[in-house]
């Protein structure tokens, strides 16, 4: 996962990351699980922050 804004990888992204991953999600539910999780501490919907978080290794867009 890459993100298009400065964003640090604290514990509770890297956990959703790892427990979406662990369960077998598909790339988009990873995304949408961290995004689920950053919206609940940092008060924003996820409309708002979606076009920060990709999956892959490059940001094309």
């Amino acid at each position: 996962m890459i993100t298009k804004e400065l964003i640090p990888a604290e514990a509770y992204i890297l956990s959703s990351i790892i427990e979406a991953w662990a369960l077998l999600k598909t790339e988009n539910e990873i995304i949408d699980s961290v995004l689920e999780k950053y919206c609940s501490i940092h008060n924003y919907r996820k409309d708002q922050i979606k076009y920060m978080f990709k999956s892959g290794w490059d940001w094309e867009e």
